[in-house]
């Protein structure tokens, strides 16, 4: 006889089997893992969202934009993100979490900060597909990180708070890009958009 899966309910955060002990390490977990997790998926995605905001912002005209080439960022990017998946099969059981995740966000940071000196649509292309180089280790490097912590049964609200990330920098972006045009518009001798 097949003994009965325990189901919880949505709303419940530990399963009902977790013994005390177990729910102080996985509150333990959720602090340390979770915020950074959301954050940095936040992050990540203002930037994606604002490269489109920034095109409208004076981008297109700075650096004469015509035809495709908004699009031919984003694949340029997508292409870079990609090609940087590939070794992270290889890289993940082999190197600790806590150093690749970090050094690959100050690179991707790095190059996100470089694009305001942009001069040229090909010059943006190579910032562009670096980042994708460098945010390629982000998303499977969390959901690997989950997987290695958390109980199938835990992963599915971890992972769930990880998306809200996505969706809350597609939110903000605008307003982000917005609020910076207007503000900082001919400071330092710079374009809003950067």
């Amino acid at each position: 006889m097949h003994a009965k899966r325990q189901t919880s309910a949505w709303y419940h955060w530990y399963a009902q089997s977790d013994s005390p002990e177990e729910r102080k390490l996985i509150r333990k977990l959720d602090l340390l893992i979770v915020p950074y997790a959301f954050l940095g998926y936040w992050i990540k995605f203002i930037d994606q969202t604002n490269i489109t905001n920034a095109y409208v912002s004076g981008l297109s005209d700075d650096l004469g934009f015509h035809g495709n080439q908004l699009v031919q960022l984003g694949v340029v990017y997508t292409v870079g993100s990609v090609v940087g998946q590939l070794p992270c099969a290889y890289l993940f059981p082999r190197f600790p979490m806590h150093y690749l995740i970090p050094s690959f966000e100050i690179g991707w940071g790095i190059f996100t900060l470089l694009q305001y000196r942009a001069q040229s649509y090909s010059e943006l292309m190579a910032y562009r597909f670096i980042i994708g180089l460098f945010e390629a280790v982000y998303f499977p490097g969390v959901h690997y990180v989950l997987g290695s912590w958390y109980r199938g049964d835990e992963i599915g609200r971890r992972g769930g708070l990880f998306y809200v990330g996505l969706t809350l920098g597609t939110l903000t972006a605008g307003l982000i890009q917005s609020g910076t045009s207007a503000n900082l518009d001919g400071v330092d001798g710079l374009s809003g958009w950067r």
